[in-house]
């Protein structure tokens, strides 16, 4: 798609952030009542808790990945690359 986006796995693991591009953070997340389910809601502290105060200041979003059942890979479709390559490009 084109997005120069950054990733680093211990960004991913202490920051929740899963790529950054610029001073936007996005957060991916499966949908799932027992973990997360909407924007800050799960077992794990949401990626602003981390970056609240900084300077300059960063913008987190969060983007649901499309559940493709259990027991299969999970690959991102073409509609839900399409739909984050939008929030990125209204975030930048």
């Amino acid at each position: 798609m084109g997005l120069d986006v950054r990733y680093h796995i211990i960004a991913d693991v202490l920051f929740r952030a899963d790529f950054w591009i610029g001073n936007l953070i996005v957060s991916l997340y499966f949908p799932n009542s027992n973990y997360r389910h909407g924007k800050n809601e799960g077992r794990k502290p949401p990626a602003e808790k981390f970056f609240t105060g900084a300077n300059p200041p960063f913008k987190v979003v969060h983007f649901p990945v499309e559940r493709q059942g259990f027991g299969k890979v999970w690959l991102a479709s073409t509609d839900s690359i399409a739909r984050l390559k939008e929030l990125i490009h209204a975030g930048t």
